[in-house]
């Protein structure tokens, strides 16, 4: 893996860990702040063409149950 990637992907797992500001990620990885944004916003175009219409079903799969499994039915 080329240190170009390695560096991505760390700053994609401190994006997703949500703890620290672009900036403060930037000044760790020796990267400008645009930098850290753009890689940002590459995550979350690859996240928005995910499907996520099953997301109940495959939860219940996994044994978290759905909301009705817990008595919730909507607002009432």
């Amino acid at each position: 893996m080329s240190k170009m990637s390695e560096l991505v992907l760390s700053i994609e797992e401190d994006l997703s860990e949500g703890y620290l500001s672009f900036g403060a990620i930037a000044e760790k990885h020796g990267v400008t702040r645009a930098d850290v944004e753009l890689i940002c916003e590459q995550m979350q175009e690859q996240f928005a063409d995910c499907d996520d219409s099953d997301d109940g079903a495959a939860l219940a799969s996994a044994g978290m149950g759905t909301d009705e499994d817990y008595g919730y039915y909507g607002d009432e």
